[in-house]
């Protein structure tokens, strides 16, 4: 693991927070603004923000540390596979930086995979309402983090890659750093730093770099091997 990699991380992390802010932005402005409490504190508001944000940040590092482990486990049975792991990470940024600048937006087809995961999550999360309660904030985070999304599945499948399941946990750590900006700017009713991540200038040369890593790791791998 690198700086370059980590700096991807975060940069996909960030150039995707529009994408989260439009599937999971109405909970953070929800705990942002305390509409469970109208007489909460500042301070409070934002703690319960800040909660419900680092347990769905947790979530994203547990998946990675799981996809890591799985990825580990296969790549030392099959020595071939990690070639072929190298390849599928950089076909995944190219993916990713084509999905950021909207030239391609097949990586909607992976939330199909976690839609059964989150139609048996999404009705147990009501024990954990109204998040007045720190713990109910970080727990309903927590099960935000598996709400089905082909960014964070993309981004699970590129660390995977990494055939270490620290080094993937780490990488979606970093991820999920990258989206909290705009998640906690959202929770405070804050539009400026989303228009900026829609600008078509700025996610075309976010788009570029990541095709430039992700073409860099595809030759990597074939001259390694």
């Amino acid at each position: 693991m690198n700086e370059a990699q980590l700096t991807a991380a975060f940069i996909m992390g960030l150039m995707s927070s529009t994408h989260c802010l439009g599937m999971c932005g109405g909970i953070s402005v929800a705990l942002g603004m305390g509409v469970q409490n109208t007489n909460a504190s500042i301070f409070q508001k934002f703690s319960r923000l800040f909660a419900h944000n680092i347990g769905r940040i947790l979530c994203y590092a547990l998946l990675g540390l799981l996809a890591g482990a799985i990825s580990q486990a296969f790549a030392f049975a099959f020595q071939p596979i990690a070639l072929y792991l190298r390849i599928v990470s950089g076909v995944m940024l190219i993916a990713m930086g084509c999905y950021i600048a909207q030239w391609w937006m097949g990586l909607t087809v992976l939330e199909r995979v976690g839609q059964q995961l989150w139609r048996k999550v999404a009705p147990r999360m009501s024990i954990f309402q109204p998040a007045s309660r720190l713990r109910n904030a970080f727990m309903l985070g927590l099960c935000w983090g598996l709400l089905p999304c082909g960014l964070v599945y993309s981004a699970l499948i590129w660390t995977a890659a990494s055939r270490n399941a620290m080094q993937s946990a780490v990488l979606m750590l970093f991820f999920g750093l990258g989206t909290l900006p705009a998640m906690v700017a959202s929770g405070y009713g804050g539009n400026q730093l989303k228009l900026l991540l829609q600008n078509g200038s700025v996610r075309v040369v976010v788009a570029l770099l990541l095709g430039f890593l992700g073409v860099w790791t595809i030759v990597q791998a074939f001259h390694h091997h």
